[in-house]
């Protein structure tokens, strides 16, 4: 597997970008940038009855079934425990596994194989420090802890001292360096990492990939676009180059680039469930929500178990001004996880929009239980309380929020400060910030919730007008624009 991005609506008022990546250019990926797995028959202190358990695991690792892998090396280590090429195997089973369900202890055991992979099969073995790096970095994440992928640079340099690393090794030793970078958030030491592995093996799939997904993260955008422009020159026929090109063009409003990148990622891998998803919300946000709603639903099809797209659906659905088949999406979503925060949320809003509030508070209320930090849940919080006719309970339960010292407020703050009736619509409106990716949505916010007041104080004309306001941003990912959108009753018609 290769690094993909995968877009994700992570809630009805934000957006949020969410990597799946499996960064590990150690497992063999039958493509140019491949590392040889040792050859055990050259190890005299090795069984050689063993190598066709050996070639098994190995099919397993390059099948995805880890756990599988892992089974058989655990046979092969029974009975020979210095197997090096077993230890190796089940080490990149195990962090692999690790990285996939965030578990780590499985990433410690890995480690602790790569380790004695080293020990048993020789320090020239360069190949076996690459899951103990993985492993290191995947921990840093995990945890939390910087000073792990810090470990997997100190390693990476050692190894890079080395006069006789060259090729193919040197350059997935600076991609996984590169990833431990990442890790630390040193954008531009890792994007020099990822160059450094091209200028050794130009066809680093993964590090051309790494290069322009880590341009994103600093925000350079043309640059990030050379990178992935680069890599679909030099991978033609790479599903994943385009997907995540696709990506930045979706980032940068670009929505026409964005659907043919990702139909063209679709064309060469019709497996690539991420690229249709992606294409969906692209299409969603240009507007052209019956051929969304239909990527989203041949996404469920070929993924059944993943919550995302029937989440993206009832993105459609809302907009279409179907709040029962939204409704029925995300409750899907939180069977599947019913510690979804976020799911529990994108309830809440439907049932706002419902004007069920008692049941929009509850579904809020659950949402900050599993997860405090979202605070952009507050304003809506309040709102259900203003219209069941508990604005001064609303006061007293944020006062913590509302006394906050001026220069420690923000743009929820304002809005709370707002609804409390502390500071006026005009106040608000010249909170907004002149940050042109910030602008016009705040500027949909203060619309919506000033019409909320509004129309809660009986003036139903002022309201109206500013509800059109909302909408006429034509933010479709924003909770206040759909607020807007029932309020008046103006649903986006099928195409």
């Amino acid at each position: 597997m290769n690094r993909r991005y995968l877009l994700a609506a992570l809630c009805l008022s934000a957006l949020a970008l969410q990597n799946t990546a499996d960064a590990q250019l150690f497992r063999r990926l039958r493509s140019p940038e491949t590392p040889e797995t040792p050859d055990p028959k050259d190890d005299k202190n090795l069984n050689p009855a063993h190598n066709a358990l050996r070639t098994q695991a190995e099919d397993r690792y390059q099948s995805g079934d880890f756990s599988g892998c892992e089974q058989l090396c655990n046979t092969i280590l029974t009975q020979n425990p210095n197997d090096h090429v077993a230890l190796y195997l089940r080490s990149s089973a195990r962090v692999e596994q690790g990285q996939v369900m965030a578990n780590g202890d499985l990433l410690r055991t890995g480690i602790e194989d790569a380790r004695q992979a080293i020990r048993v099969g020789g320090s020239s073995q360069v190949n076996y420090y690459l899951p103990y790096m993985y492993g290191m970095t995947g921990l840093s994440g995990l945890e939390g802890k910087p000073e792990h992928a810090a470990v997997s640079v100190q390693v990476a340099d050692s190894v890079l001292a080395r006069a006789t690393v060259a090729g193919q090794e040197r350059a997935n030793v600076f991609y996984q360096k590169a990833l431990a970078l990442v890790a630390q958030r040193k954008l531009d030491e890792a994007i020099a990492a990822y160059q450094a592995a091209i200028q050794v093996f130009p066809n680093h799939l993964g590090a051309r990939l790494g290069l322009g997904d880590t341009y994103v993260m600093a925000g350079k955008a043309p640059e990030a676009e050379q990178a992935f422009t680069a890599a679909a020159a030099a991978f033609p026929t790479n599903a994943l180059v385009y997907n995540n090109r696709g990506m930045l063009y979706q980032q940068t409003n670009r929505p026409n680039e964005a659907i043919a990148d990702f139909t063209r990622a679709m064309e060469l891998d019709k497996d690539l469930t991420v690229a249709r998803i992606n294409r969906g919300f692209a299409l969603m946000n240009a507007g052209n929500l019956t051929a969304a709603e239909t990527d989203f639903t041949a996404s469920i099809t070929e993924d059944p178990e993943n919550p995302l797209p029937y989440g993206l659906r009832a993105s459609c659905r809302l907009l279409r001004g179907d709040a029962a088949g939204a409704q029925a999406d995300y409750q899907q979503v939180i069977q599947m996880d019913e510690k979804n925060p976020v799911a529990w949320g994108d309830v809440g809003f439907v049932k706002y929009f419902g004007k069920d509030y008692p049941g929009a508070m509850d579904a809020f209320n659950q949402a900050v239980t599993i997860n405090r930090n979202l605070r952009y849940l507050q304003p809506w919080q309040f709102l259900c309380m203003m219209r069941s006719g508990q604005a001064e309970q609303a006061a007293k339960s944020f006062e913590a929020v509302l006394n906050k010292p001026a220069d420690q407020q923000d743009w929820i703050d304002k809005l709370m400060l707002f609804l409390s009736g502390r500071i006026t619509e005009d106040q608000l409106r010249a909170a907004i910030s002149p940050d042109a990716n910030l602008k016009v949505a705040q500027g949909c916010e203060a619309a919506f919730f000033a019409a909320e007041k509004r129309a809660i104080g009986g003036d139903t004309a002022g309201a109206n007008a500013l509800y059109q306001q909302a909408v006429s941003s034509n933010i479709r990912q924003l909770s206040a624009f759909r607020g807007a959108l029932y309020a008046l009753g103006k649903f986006v018609p099928a195409q």
